[in-house]
């Protein structure tokens, strides 16, 4: 099954398991994802010196939510203390990679200039889930790549 029919999929069962969808919109959130944790790599260069280079324990304090539009597309909004944006917002742009997929699972990569993220999402027949995402990322401020996770329930 083609990832677009696979995602329709997702859709309709999330549509019909959030009986409370407003009607005025048929775009959706189907994942809410809490406070994330991991680990991030910092590689000299940027603003890291080389006292900074190596593992440190990372995480973002704030929610993660996954948005279905109404034309099947995706789109991840970002909220927290520090952060309060939509990722096409911010010029990020989405790829579904055709990788060999189970039931309430979904691949999504987000492409944002010198900042790629790919987040895994997860969740079972109880609503609860997880996300992990993997960001890679050669900017002004860093150079790093980092690996953070965080517990998710279907809607919001």
């Amino acid at each position: 099954m083609n990832n677009s029919k696979r995602l329709a999929k997702i859709a309709t069962a999330a549509i019909a398991m959030l009986g409370s969808l407003s009607s005025a919109s048929a775009d959706f959130i189907f994942l809410t994802c809490g406070p994330s944790s991991g680990y991030t790599y910092y590689m000299e260069g940027a603003l890291a010196k080389k006292a900074d280079v190596g593992w440190k324990k990372d995480g973002v304090n704030g929610k993660l939510q996954l948005l279905i539009k109404d034309n099947q597309e995706v789109d991840l909004i970002s909220s927290g203390p520090l952060n309060n944006f939509t990722y096409s917002g911010d010029g990020c742009t989405f790829l579904r990679p055709p990788v060999p997929l189970n039931k309430n699972e979904l691949v999504i990569v987000a492409l944002c200039g010198r900042h790629i993220e790919t987040f895994f999402f997860r969740w079972g027949d109880d609503k609860t889930g997880e996300v992990v995402s993997v960001d890679i990322a050669s900017t002004p401020i860093s150079n790093r790549g980092g690996v953070l996770q965080a517990p998710c329930k279907v809607g919001q």
